[in-house]
């Protein structure tokens, strides 16, 4: 491979993309690297001579966006990240080293990161492990096929290995659901995934900025089908590489007005209600148990650790 570390950017703010990169630079350490950028917009003209930038315009979603960047990904190792975050001096460079030390093929890192205005550098519940974990969110995963324990978030895999299993469903629009369903292939699979004990990026994220609205929405509309995949015991883990080619070449986010923060989060709390109570029902019919109970030995009996 000719770069140790692939990271994989759909992005569509282009004027914080010289950002990414210099704080990528300063993470990175000794070891080598190149950014894809992927998106509708054009590289701004002072990365156009950057040697370990890839730029491919494209107008599709940003799963689409991020399996192209596999696509083209010349690194041992890929990440995924976005452009509205920042990455901690020294962390991927240490997460790199980490990787190194416990992973298999299959195997890989959760990266945890902050989140909230301005790039916080610090965050109690994102800094916990079990947030990391499916089970924390059983709102939204409250699923027969995922496990409580599974990890997810942004990863550190083996390049070869991600497009052998597929890369990114490009059924999903979302980074987000894209990315989770990733992972929950990885560790269906057997992969294990490790945290890392340090932030690795610090992202701003502003519920009110347009952009951050329509990837909302989109997570929003991801998941029925991320239930449709999990919702019951499945041996999903490979699908096809070339699966974004049915993805439709320009994402329709500017179709309508992106909803309002108050709508969004009601729609979410309201999606995850019927997950929840749905289930809830389910479980406690087939195993004769209380909720209370029953919460114990939701999904298999696999205990939050």
């Amino acid at each position: 491979m000719k770069y140790d570390i692939s990271i994989a950017l759909p992005g569509i703010r282009p004027h914080l993309w010289r950002q990414s990169y210099d704080s990528t630079v300063g993470s990175v350490g000794s070891y080598t690297f190149e950014i894809i950028f992927v998106g509708p917009y054009d590289l701004p003209e002072d990365m156009k001579g950057l040697p370990n930038v890839k730029f491919i315009k494209d107008f599709g979603s940003p799963t689409r966006c991020s399996q192209i960047a596999f696509l083209h990904a010349e690194g041992e190792l890929i990440m995924q990240d976005g452009d509205d975050g920042v990455c901690v001096k020294g962390m991927i460079r240490n997460a790199i080293n980490l990787y190194k030390k416990i992973c298999g093929r299959q195997d890989g890192l959760i990266m945890k990161y902050t989140e909230g205005h301005g790039y916080p550098e610090h965050s109690t519940m994102h800094g916990t492990d079990e947030y990391w974990q499916l089970g924390f969110h059983e709102n939204y995963y409250y699923m027969e096929g995922v496990i409580n324990n599974w990890r997810l978030g942004d990863f550190l895999l083996n390049t070869d290995y991600v497009r052998e299993i597929g890369g990114i469903d490009c059924v999903y629009k979302s980074q987000a659901m894209g990315m989770t369903d990733l992972t929950c292939r990885v560790q269906n699979n057997g992969g294990k995934l490790h945290l890392t004990p340090f932030f690795v990026k610090n992202f701003d994220w502003n519920p009110n900025e347009p952009a951050h609205k329509y990837v909302q929405r989109a997570s929003e509309d991801d998941w029925p089908v991320f239930e449709s995949n999990w919702d019951h015991s499945t041996d999903r883990y490979k699908i096809p590489f070339d699966n974004w080619e049915s993805s439709p070449e320009k994402w329709d986010r500017f179709s309508g007005p992106a909803p309002t923060h108050e709508t969004a989060s009601l729609q979410a709390k309201n999606n995850g209600k019927d997950f929840c109570d749905r289930r809830r029902a389910e479980v406690a019919a087939a195993k004769g148990h209380t909720w209370k109970e029953s919460k114990r030995y939701l999904y298999g009996a696999a205990p939050i650790i």
